[in-house]
């Protein structure tokens, strides 16, 4: 099995195609999330990850930084359904937290009811920052770093 993890903004748009594929497959079609919501406009300001597994596009995320640049916020984060439960999330949610992590910053997700306990047993803490994506609820959750 190859994995392989790429990060990428939209001026370097090998990857970008493949990333809006995925999320079109897995917030739109199988989550119903609104397309216009999902797609919102923010690409061009992102950081973005893709996730292969033997050649073939399975998973994706970005992140921005807020507004007043004290904390960045992971979100778009998905796995397609077929490769879920497998460990691929956490390997790409690793890979992106070890190039946050040295920024010094408030790491944040945004986090579906669906993906919630997995964000939670990869260390991230309920914030009281919750919101509706049209009629989705999401949750705001913060990164922990753990000290050895």
């Amino acid at each position: 099995m190859d994995i392989k993890i790429e990060g990428f903004t939209t001026k370097n748009n090998k990857y970008y195609q493949s990333t809006l594929n995925l999320r079109s497959n897995v917030f739109v079609e199988e989550m119903n999330f609104e397309k216009r919501l999902e797609f919102d406009g923010k690409d061009d300001l992102a950081t973005h990850y893709i996730l292969f597994c033997d050649m073939i596009p399975i998973g994706c995320a970005r992140w921005i930084e807020d507004k007043n640049n004290k904390s960045i916020v992971i979100d778009r984060f998905c796995i397609t359904k077929e490769y879920r439960k497998r460990g691929f999330a956490m390997l790409l949610l690793k890979f992106i937290l070890r190039e946050l992590i040295p920024s010094g910053k408030t790491i944040k997700i945004v986090a579906t009811n669906s993906g919630f306990l997995f964000f939670t047993q990869a260390n991230f803490k309920i914030t009281n920052n919750n919101f509706k994506l049209g009629n989705k609820p999401l949750q705001v959750m913060e990164y922990k770093l753990i000290k050895s």
